[in-house]
């Protein structure tokens, strides 16, 4: 309840976004609470958003969907610690594989130059499901489809399990 009214004063009077900032950083708040006041805090723009988005997705603790929330956050403030979080969440075997999958398409459309290689990453990775090497290969190459796209694909499609050990 004490984000709402933070969230209300942010139109009527600058500590509104101090309290959101305050808010964010406040580990006795609950999670929801603390994405949605960054969120607000983004909203406006605030420099102190991106360091505070940042900060609550390196928290261990932080549910999967806060995590997600943060990396939208982050990217949609242009901040490129966005890609690494989706990356980190893709690379999350807690993770269901269909979620995994959107985030990793997610992650080939952002618009960072460390997205593609990020999904590189993903997809030579071999303790990932051979589905997720899979995903950031696709990914990749819908990127841009380069010779390190082609040969990264390439290798994925002969590979054995064998190969995998």
């Amino acid at each position: 309840m004490r984000v709402r009214p933070a969230r209300a004063l942010i139109g009527w009077d600058p500590r509104g976004a101090d309290l959101c900032a305050a808010l964010g950083r406040d580990a006795d708040v609950g999670d929801a609470a603390r994405v949605e006041a960054l969120r607000a805090l983004a909203c406006l723009r605030d420099p102190r958003a991106a360091d505070l988005c940042a900060d609550l997705c390196a928290q261990p603790a932080l549910s999967a969907t806060h995590r997600t929330w943060m990396a939208i956050l982050l990217v949609s403030l242009g901040d490129p610690r966005g890609a690494d979080q989706y990356a980190l969440l893709a690379a999350d075997a807690r993770l269901g594989l269909a979620r995994r999958r959107r985030l990793i398409r997610t992650l080939g459309r952002l618009p960072f130059t460390r997205a593609g290689d990020l999904c590189a990453e993903l997809a030579v990775v071999a303790r990932q499901m051979r589905e997720v090497r899979a995903a950031a290969v696709e990914a990749l190459l819908h990127r841009c489809p380069d010779a390190r796209a082609v040969s990264l694909a390439a290798a994925l499609s002969v590979e054995t399990t064998a190969d995998r050990a």
